[in-house]
């Protein structure tokens, strides 16, 4: 979107920055020249300054999807920033809202702040928040684990899982291991 109209890209929030950062000293990103990343107080002021004086040069990707009160997009919708949201403003979530009743209410009220403003909000435009198959075996060659854990997941999820690991060598109950919430897993040296 950002390439067909000419803009240019700014990222901005402590924990864009700080992701950006993270993968770039891995390798794993490297961000064209029309990218910006904006992560302290200071440089994110004059950055959302710049776009809203200049509106149709710059695509803002910001923090704050879920409607974290501190997190920059419940801010620029509250007013508290040097940007202004406008009448026919497009906000583009790529992410769901996490289901628990804090962030459900925190998202309501982002979106009836945006709505107010006359922002045209797209939801369900959603990019999972979690690694694909390539991704994990990636990640798995990286760095080279002694012993597996998947965190979460349904059966399907978890068998796969296993499948991928045991295609890198690894063997279910030797060094991959699936448990149950709360189950604690001992490991002798």
């Amino acid at each position: 979107i950002a390439e067909r109209s000419r803009r240019k890209i700014m990222l901005l929030g402590r924990s864009m920055e700080r992701y950006c950062s993270i993968a770039e000293s891995m390798g794993i990103l490297n961000l064209p020249r029309n990218v910006s990343v904006y992560g302290n107080s200071k440089s994110i002021n004059k950055a959302l300054a710049r776009a809203n004086e200049n509106r149709t040069k710059y695509m803002l990707i910001v923090t704050g999807h879920q409607g974290e009160p501190d997190a920059l997009l419940p801010r620029i919708a509250a007013n508290k920033t040097n940007f202004e949201i406008k009448p026919g403003d497009n906000v583009i979530f790529s992410a769901t809202t996490i289901p628990n009743p804090i962030n459900i209410a925190n998202r309501n009220l982002l979106d009836r702040r945006l709505k107010e403003r006359g922002a045209r909000i797209y939801n369900n435009v959603h990019v999972s928040g979690h690694a694909g198959p390539e991704d994990m075996r990636d990640f798995i060659r990286m760095l080279q684990p002694q012993h597996l854990i998947p965190a979460h997941g349904d059966l399907s999820h978890l068998s796969a899982f296993v499948e991928l690991a045991e295609e890198e060598g690894y063997k279910l109950g030797n060094d991959v291991h699936i448990l149950r919430n709360g189950q604690a897993q001992v490991f002798n040296r």
